[in-house]
């Protein structure tokens, strides 16, 4: 499918960053991949941006990667997603009876509306003809994100987080209680270890484990 591209160049890159992942946050699909400096030989870009879906898949385990195929052979496009671990089940003789308090589908992927990929100091936007003339008021409306906005988004994910705790409590027995805190703290903690563009330090109360 084609895409109408168009590049900008800009001076600082880090701060950019964090207001494009702030502007994600109005849709309700988004995924925000970043290398973190990290250099390599076959990378073609140092970050990227996909929001908003045009088209998905969504599916269980069972056929996941012959869906998938079909979905992507159909797309003729960017897409991404993920793959779960359950998809497991598909390709071996296994079966998984762990507790999911997260109701994710096993196999997801999307055709992003806009993509936006960073390369050095230059960003480039890549969206589908139908939103195409959008190009330049998002780039002025990125660049407007403020740290307010950025600080509010912790905010939210602190709600979001606290949710899920609260989801695992009520579906476990006491004794696992301890340990889904435990689990669900190491993985904040390890938020700390990726260049996100604000501070998880708050996002978890080690009183609560």
């Amino acid at each position: 499918m084609q895409r109408t591209i168009f590049s900008f160049s800009i001076e600082d890159i880090a701060p950019f960053k964090q207001q494009l992942v702030c502007w994600s946050q109005q849709f309700e699909t988004a995924i925000f991949l970043d290398s973190n400096s990290y250099q390599q030989q076959y990378t073609s870009f140092d970050a990227v941006l996909a929001v908003g879906e045009f088209t998905c898949i969504k599916t269980d385990f069972h056929n996941a990667f012959e869906k998938l195929q079909e979905y992507q052979t159909t797309t003729k496009d960017y897409i991404f997603g993920y793959i779960s671990y359950d998809v497991k089940n598909d390709i071996e003789q296994l079966s998984s009876n762990n507790f999911d308090g997260l109701d994710f589908a096993d196999l997801f992927f999307f055709q992003p509306q806009k993509i936006i990929f960073i390369k050095g100091n230059i960003v480039e936007f890549q969206y589908l003809k139908m939103v195409d003339d959008e190009m330049e008021s998002d780039f002025a409306k990125i660049q407007q994100s403020n740290h307010q906005e950025i600080q509010k988004i912790v905010v939210q994910m602190k709600d979001e987080l606290e949710k899920i705790k609260e989801s695992l409590c009520s579906s476990q027995s006491k004794n696992n209680e301890k340990h889904k805190f435990m689990d669900f703290n190491h993985f904040v903690t390890s938020l700390n270890k990726v260049n996100l563009p604000f501070s998880t330090k708050d996002l978890t109360d080690k009183n609560n484990v």
